[in-house]
């Protein structure tokens, strides 16, 4: 099972190379490299990694409110 911080190494590694890639074989100059880069290919990992970023962002929210309660109810 992958954690959070490997899906987005995976996902740093693989944009990285697919844009080197790209860049040492075109011809274009650097403009025009920028305005016809490719889309990113949407991956199965790319939807596991927003649901996963989305329940740890939930988990944060609700401890923050949690803890701003509790220092509430404590003064």
């Amino acid at each position: 099972m992958s954690t959070t911080a490997d899906l987005i190494a995976a996902d740093l590694k693989e944009s990285s190379v697919r844009g080197k890639r790209y860049r040492q074989s075109s011809s274009l100059s650097q403009h025009e490299k920028y305005e016809h880069r490719p889309k990113p290919r949407p991956y199965r990992r790319d939807r596991v990694l927003r649901k996963l970023m989305n329940i740890n962002m939930q988990a944060a929210v609700k401890l923050a409110r949690k803890e701003s309660t509790d220092e509430i109810k404590g003064a």
